[in-house]
C-alpha cells in the first residue's frame, strides 16, 4: 500500500497546492493593494503610478507563476484517461482510453470540473494495472470498475467514497490488503477500512466488521463454512455478489438501513440462515424492518407474487428464471433494485415502477423477451417512461428498450445522450436502428445479441462505443461509426459473423482487447489520418506498425507472414481464425498476446525466422495456442515442441 499511499498524498497536496496556491496568490494582490494604498496616503499621489505599474507586474507573474502550477499538477496525474461529462456538470472515469500509465492517479479536476465517479467497467480487465490512486473529489466507483485487473497491487479508496458497485474489485488476486482481525480490507492512510475485499482465514467463527467500511466485497466471505455470526455496520451501503455463499453455519444476519444493493447470490447455500418468509420470497431484515430486502423467490415456477409492503431492497436477480411470472407489483416502499432482479421473466409483459424508487441497476430486465410496457408512476423524481421504454427523468439516458415489440426499426429520441448497459439487449425483433447526433456515450452491451440487426449508423456526436456493445449481432452487415469517436471498448464488435469490412474513422485512438473477434472481417480500414492505427492488407496495426492487434478472420488465406516491423501480437490477434494452417512469425517479435492463436483450429505449421534461443525469450501470454494443433515451432537451428 505504500506506493499507493505516497502517490495519493502527492495527488492531494498537488491539488490543495494549487487551491492554496490560488488562495496564497490572491492573499498577496490584497496585501500589495493595502500596502499601496496605504503608500499613496502617507507619499501622495507621485509614487500611484510607481504603484499601480509594479502591482500589474506583480499581478501578471502572479497569473503565469499559477497558469505553470496548474500545469506541472496536471503533469502528476495519469493522462489519456477517457471521461464522460455527467449530468450534474461533472465528470465520470469511464475508461483506460490511451493511458499507458500502469501506476494511475485520476485527477480531482478534469476540464476545471470535478471528477466525481469512476464509471461501470472503466478498468475492466486492464491487466497491466499495478496501483490505483483515487482522488477525495470520486463519491461512487461503479459496477465491476476493476474488475479482473490481475495485476493489480494496491488501490487508495478516500472517505470521499459512499457507493461502491457491485464487483468493483473482483478476481483482482494481487491486490495488497489491510488486514484486522482476519479480514482484509482496501481504504486509505486514515482510513484503511473502507471496502471488505476477503478474509485471512475461511475458519473463522465469527466476523466484526469495522464501523467505517461501506462495502462487503466479491465473494468475501465464501466458503467460511464455520462461520456462525456476522455484525454489519451502519455505514455499509452494499453487499456484493457472492458474499456469504456457503456459509452454512450462518444463522442470522441484520442488514442495515442503508444498503441500496445486495448481489446475485449473496446469502446464497446458507442452509441455517433464517430468512423471513412472505408468499413464496425469502426476506432479511433490518433492525426494525423484518423485510427490508427481499433476497430471492422460494419457487420460481408460481404465476404471481406478492411483494411485502415494507420492503425497500430487492436483491439482484432476485426473480430470475421465473419463466412463468406474469405479473408482480412493486409497492411503494421500494427504493431499489438490483442488478438482473427480473431476469428471463420470459412471461412477463408488463410492470409498474413506484414513485418511491430511486435506484435502478442495469439489466433488471434483461431477457424479458416479451416484455411490451414499463410504466413508472408519474411522480418519481429519477425515472419516467416514454412509449413504454424507460429513461431517466430528464430523458437523457435510455435504460431499457423493452423487447417484447416487434417493431423491425427504432428511433432514438434526440433528447437522449447515453444508450445505457443493456439497453437493448437480446431484441430479436429489431433490424435497424437510427442514433442521432445527441447520442454521447452507447453503454456496456447495449445492443448485445441483436440478432435481427443489420445495420447500425452511430451518429457524429458519440465519442465512446462501450466493451461488448454490438458483441453477437450475427446478422449486422453494416456499421457506420461517426467521426467523433475516440474509443471503441472491449469486444464491441466480436462475434458479429455477417460483418466482412469496417472503417476506423481518424478520430478513434484506443480500440480494446478482441473488439473484433469472432467476426468474419476480410477488411478492416483505417482512416489515413489517424494517429495510432493503420491498415496494412486490411489487418489492423499500431501506426508504428510494431503491433498487429487484429488479423481480419473472414479471409480464406491458408498461409500468412508475420512482417519484421512486428514486435507484439496482440491479445486474440488470430483467435478463431480456422483457415490458416501456416504462419511464419518475424525474429522481430518479442510477445505474444493473450489468446493470441487461441482455438486456430487449422494451424499446423509455425515458422521462426530466429534461433530457439530467441524463441525462448519472447513472452508469451496464457493459452496464446489454446487448440491449436501444431505440435512444434520450426526455428532457424531446430525445433520447439509445444
Amino acid at each position: 500500500m505504500c506506493l499507493s499511499v505516497l502517490a495519493g498524498s502527492l495527488g492531494l497536496v498537488a491539488c490543495s497546492g494549487n487551491n492554496s496556491s490560488s488562495s496564497s496568490n490572491s492573499s498577496n494582490v490584497e496585501q500589495s493593494t493595502d500596502s499601496n494604498v496605504s503608500s499613496e496616503e502617507e507619499n501622495g499621489s507621485e509614487e500611484e503610478n510607481s504603484s499601480d505599474d509594479e502591482n500589474s507586474s506583480d499581478e501578471e507573474n502572479s497569473s503565469n507563476e499559477e497558469s505553470s502550477s496548474a500545469d506541472e499538477e496536471m503533469d502528476a496525474f495519469s493522462q489519456g484517461l477517457s471521461y464522460t461529462l455527467l449530468d450534474d456538470d461533472t465528470y465520470e472515469v469511464t475508461g483506460i482510453g490511451d493511458c499507458t500509465d500502469t501506476e494511475i492517479i485520476i485527477p480531482r479536476i478534469y476540464n476545471k470540473k470535478s471528477v466525481t465517479r469512476i464509471g461501470d467497467l472503466a478498468f475492466y480487465a486492464c491487466s497491466r494495472l499495478t496501483s490505483v490512486t483515487i482522488p477525495d473529489s470520486v463519491t461512487s466507483i461503479g459496477m465491476s470498475a476493476f474488475d479482473y485487473c490481475d495485476s493489480l497491487t494496491s488501490v487508495t479508496i478516500p472517505d470521499s467514497v459512499t457507493s461502491i458497485g457491485l464487483g468493483a474489485f473482483s478476481e483482482c488476486g494481487s491486490l495488497t490488503y489491510n488486514v484486522k482481525n482476519n479480514l482484509k480490507y482496501l481504504g486509505n492512510e486514515q482510513n484503511p477500512y473502507i471496502y471488505l475485499g476477503g478474509v485471512n482465514d475461511t475458519s473463522i467463527t465469527s466476523a466484526m466488521i469495522e464501523n467505517t467500511c461501506k462495502a462487503i466485497g466479491y465473494r468475501v466471505f465464501e466458503n467460511c463454512r464455520s462461520l456462525t455470526s456476522v455484525v454489519i455496520p451502519d455505514g455499509v451501503t452494499s453487499i456484493d455478489s457472492g458474499a456469504f455463499y456457503f456459509c452454512d453455519s450462518l444463522t442470522s444476519v441484520t442488514i442495515p438501513e442503508g444498503v441500496t444493493s445486495i448481489g446475485a447470490l449473496a446469502f446464497s447455500a446458507c442452509d441455517k440462515l433464517q430468512f423471513n418468509v412472505y408468499d413464496n420470497a425469502k426476506y432479511l431484515g433490518s433492525k426494525t424492518n423484518a423485510y427490508f430486502a427481499l433476497i430471492e423467490c422460494e419457487n420460481q415456477n408460481l404465476s404471481t407474487y406478492t411483494i411485502h409492503n415494507d420492503t425497500k431492497v430487492i436483491a439482484a436477480y432476485a426473480f430470475a428464471w421465473c419463466d412463468s411470472l406474469t405479473s408482480i407489483e412493486i409497492p411503494s416502499n421500494v427504493t431499489s433494485i438490483g442488478y438482473s432482479a427480473f431476469y428471463s421473466c420470459d412471461s412477463l409483459t408488463s410492470i409498474e415502477i413506484p414513485d418511491s424508487v430511486a435506484s435502478i441497476e442495469p439489466g433488471v430486465f434483461l431477457e424479458c423477451r416479451n416484455l411490451t410496457e414499463i410504466k413508472v408512476d408519474k411522480k418519481n423524481t429519477k425515472y419516467k417512461d416514454v412509449n413504454g421504454d424507460l429513461y431517466t427523468k430528464d430523458g437523457t439516458t435510455l435504460l431499457q428498450y423493452t423487447i417484447g415489440k416487434t417493431a423491425a426499426s427504432f428511433t432514438i429520441p434526440d433528447s437522449v445522450t447515453s444508450i445505457s448497459f443493456y439497453a437493448f439487449a437480446y431484441c430479436s425483433s429489431l433490424t435497424s436502428i437510427e442514433i442521432p447526433d445527441s447520442v454521447i456515450s452507447i453503454g456496456e452491451e447495449a445492443f448485445f445479441a441483436c440478432r435481427g440487426l443489420t445495420s447500425v449508423v452511430i451518429g457524429d456526436s458519440v465519442t465512446s462505443i462501450d466493451h461488448h456493445a454490438f458483441s453477437g449481432c450475427d446478422s449486422l452487415t453494416s456499421v457506420t461509426i461517426g467521426g467523433s469517436v475516440t474509443s471503441i471498448g472491449k469486444y464491441a464488435f466480436s462475434s458479429c459473423n455477417s460483418l466482412t469490412s469496417i472503417t476506423i474513422p481518424d478520430s478513434v485512438t484506443s480500440i480494446g482487447d478482441s473488439a473484433f473477434v469472432g467476426s468474419r472481417l476480410i477488411n478492416i480500414l483505417v482512416g489515413e489520418n489517424n494517429p495510432n492505427y493503420k491498415s496494412i492488407d486490411g489487418n489492423l496495426y499500431s501506426k508504428d506498425g510494431k503491433t498487429l492487434f487484429q488479423y481480419a478472420r473472414g479471409k480464406t488465406n491458408t498461409f500468412f507472414v508475420i512482417v519484421d516491423s512486428v514486435t507484439s501480437i496482440g491479445n486474440s490477434a488470430f483467435r478463431g481464425c480456422s483457415s490458416l494452417t501456416s504462419i511464419e512469425i518475424s525474429d522481430s517479435v518479442t510477445s505474444i498476446g493473450l489468446h493470441a492463436f487461441y482455438n486456430c483450429s487449422s494451424l499446423t505449421n509455425i515458422t521462426f525466422n530466429g534461433t530457439i534461443e530467441e524463441w525462448n525469450a519472447i513472452k508469451k501470454s496464457v493459452d496464446w495456442k489454446f487448440n491449436v494443433p501444431a505440435k512444434k515451432v520450426v526455428c532457424s537451428d531446430g525445433e520447439v515442441a509445444l
